[in-house]
């Protein structure tokens, strides 16, 4: 027991790098947009706890099968798989921990639901996986409303956490030239962030893995702030 305790050595000291290295990596995996995305997620609980038992046995392997050395690109591979894996698991429990700071403050839908796109059930189901109260989703998809959108009470960043755009009109109304993503890129700094929601083909609209990514990317903002 002594001799194996004795032998046990950290990634930091097999990789050479220091703490602060390895936690900055990290970080900066979790950044990437392509993290929201993973296969990982899909996989049943034993399956997730065998492919956990199989990464540590793929690090222990690489290092005692290279007398106690640490190869760089192999430890930026399983801190990425690392930073998924945390990036799936902790949603819930980091939005629990961020409820205080983020003062029940609204996720906003703008753009069509239902035929070709997800569906508000759809979109509320997965806001609840990551967190989000019943009351923290508002959904405004009434395509046929949406034309004379009001976006003063938008304005408001301590009521609202983001705004989700999906499939709009071309035209707004009071918006300049009518285009409502240009505008609001044009005054980011009146509005609370804005994610928008896009298919491989460019067109706009709501899909489970784009309302993911903005969630994501929507809560990691506020754990930042």
């Amino acid at each position: 027991m002594s001799d194996c305790a004795n032998s046990f050595v950290t990634i930091s000291e097999a990789s050479g790098l220091s703490y602060d290295e390895i936690i900055t990596k990290l970080n900066q995996n979790k950044q990437k947009n392509n993290i929201v995305i993973n296969d990982f997620e899909r996989l049943k609980p034993k399956q997730k706890s065998e492919y956990i038992k199989k990464l540590a046995r793929d690090m222990c392997y690489h290092y005692y099968s290279n007398d106690g050395k640490m190869d760089l690109d192999m430890l930026d591979e399983w801190i990425e798989i690392l930073s998924r894996m945390v990036g799936f698991e902790n949603h819930v429990i980091k939005m629990n921990y961020l409820q205080k700071r983020i003062k029940m403050r609204k996720v906003v839908f703008l753009g069509a639901t239902g035929k070709g796109h997800l569906s508000r059930q759809d979109i509320k189901h997965i806001c609840k996986s990551y967190g989000f109260l019943e009351n923290q989703i508002e959904i405004r998809d009434d395509y046929s409303k949406l034309p004379n959108l009001k976006l003063d009470n938008l304005k408001n960043d301590k009521r609202y956490l983001g705004l989700v755009v999906g499939a709009i009109p071309h035209s707004i109304k009071g918006v300049p030239n009518g285009n409502l993503l240009r505008h609001l890129e044009d005054n980011a700094c009146d509005y609370p962030p804005v994610r928008v929601c896009k298919d491989a083909n460019n067109n706009q609209g709501f899909s489970a893995s784009t309302v993911k990514k903005a969630l994501s990317e929507l809560i990691r903002l506020a754990a930042n702030t």
